[in-house]
């Protein structure tokens, strides 16, 4: 009940922010700081996830939980799939393309949902969980990724890419994938100890992804 509860707030969010979308771009591309420019790219560049997606796996690898290692690369390919299918179904231009906004990145696709706050909120569950289960011993992982996230989404306003519907609308698919994520590897008890064929599905995401960025 606690989840659907969050969903459907989470839902009305995005509804609502529709109607202060356009004032709210405007604003920020107008008060935003030069000197923050450089940190915005930086973290536009999604390097630092990526860096953090390979820590935590060989941390998992380590750690013998191969289970948990499918469900964090399931999540971090399905969700850009998702994303990406959705922004070509919906067509919601850039910021850019009908408001006095001037993006500081050269992007030419479609805006919702955010492809970064879904692939980057997409293993936040997982890591819930895996700090649930003593994986981290301590360490405060999640609190780190949590922030990170935030400052992501920020970072996507900062250049004039994004409306904050689309962060949110992507944070939620995100969410969404991480958590179906886990409730397969529940029904289906993955592998624990070794690899397994669950672990080609990310391989195969990955493929039906490029093909749709292809196609589009």
């Amino acid at each position: 009940m606690g989840k659907q509860r969050l969903f459907w707030t989470l839902f009305l969010a995005i509804l609502a922010l529709f109607f202060f979308d356009n004032p709210l771009v405007i604003l920020i591309a107008n008060v935003r700081p030069p000197f923050l420019a450089p940190a915005a790219k930086v973290l536009n560049q999604l390097y630092l996830a990526y860096v953090f997606f390979a820590l935590i796996s060989l941390w998992l690898i380590m750690k013998g939980r191969f289970d948990l290692l499918a469900v964090l690369l399931i999540s971090v390919s399905a969700a850009p799939l998702l994303a990406d299918t959705l922004k070509l179904a919906i067509g919601r231009p850039r910021p850019f393309v009908n408001l006095p906004v001037t993006p500081l990145e050269d992007i030419s696709s479609f805006a919702f949902p955010s492809g970064h706050m879904a692939l980057t909120s997409s293993i936040l569950p997982s890591l819930k969980n895996f700090r649930d289960e003593g994986i981290f011993e301590g360490l405060p992982v999640l609190q780190f990724y949590f922030v990170y996230v935030i400052l992501v989404g920020l970072s996507r306003l900062y250049v004039g890419v994004h409306f904050p519907s689309d962060l949110l609308g992507g944070a939620i698919l995100g969410l969404l994938v991480g958590d179906v994520s886990l409730r397969l590897k529940e029904r289906y008890h993955y592998k624990r100890d070794s690899f397994g064929v669950v672990h080609l599905i990310p391989l195969a995401l990955l493929g039906a992804r490029l093909m749709l960025l292809k196609l589009a």
